[in-house]
């Protein structure tokens, strides 16, 4: 049983599951090409494969004595690479990237609010970063959140909590026009 990654989520090449008993190897497979082979003591498996920058499907493929198999697919995997997981640091204002944001948002004639922060570095830079919009599916974000905060994790994999996140995660409602009254 694989653990993670799971479906339409960005993973860093964090592989991770459950084997079944008698398990001496596991093979990872990234869209069909081994990633990765290891011997395995115990039925837990964690490993790091490099992910392509782009959506993928991760396979393990646990091998036991006797020849006997069985595998696991993950599809819709978004790899990103190791080098850009968030370390935690610190966040302050980065010049450079401040004055292009800024040059950026100067060049849209609407309403914009722009915030981005390298998450390795910290570095980051806003621009009418108070400003206030509808919240849409922005909102589903801060759900998700306190969803995965209550249950300390993923949801099991096929249980309705899954369902729910799943289904509040990838399907959008159209935009509904409101009158304005004056």
């Amino acid at each position: 049983m694989i653990v993670q990654p799971a479906p339409r989520e960005v993973s860093f090449g964090a592989v991770t599951g459950w084997a079944p008993a008698g398990t001496t190897r596991i093979v990872v497979r990234i869209d069909g090409r081994k990633t990765a082979d290891r011997r395995l003591s115990g039925r837990h498996f964690s490993l790091r494969v490099a992910l392509p920058a782009r959506d993928a499907s991760v396979s393990v493929t646990a091998l036991a004595t006797g020849g006997r198999r069985s595998s696991a697919t993950v599809a819709d995997v978004y790899g990103l690479p190791a080098a850009a997981r968030p370390t935690g640091a610190a966040t302050y204002e980065d010049a450079a990237l401040a004055r292009t944001v800024r040059g950026l948002a100067a060049g849209f004639h609407g309403t914009a609010g722009v915030y981005v922060e390298d998450l390795r570095t910290g570095a980051g830079a806003a621009w009418n970063a108070r400003a206030r919009f509808p919240a849409g599916s922005t909102l589903k974000l801060a759900i998700a959140v306190t969803v995965l905060s209550r249950l300390e994790g993923k949801p099991v994999q096929g249980s309705r909590v899954d369902g729910l996140m799943s289904s509040m995660l990838t399907i959008s409602c159209a935009w509904v026009v409101w009158p304005i009254r004056r």
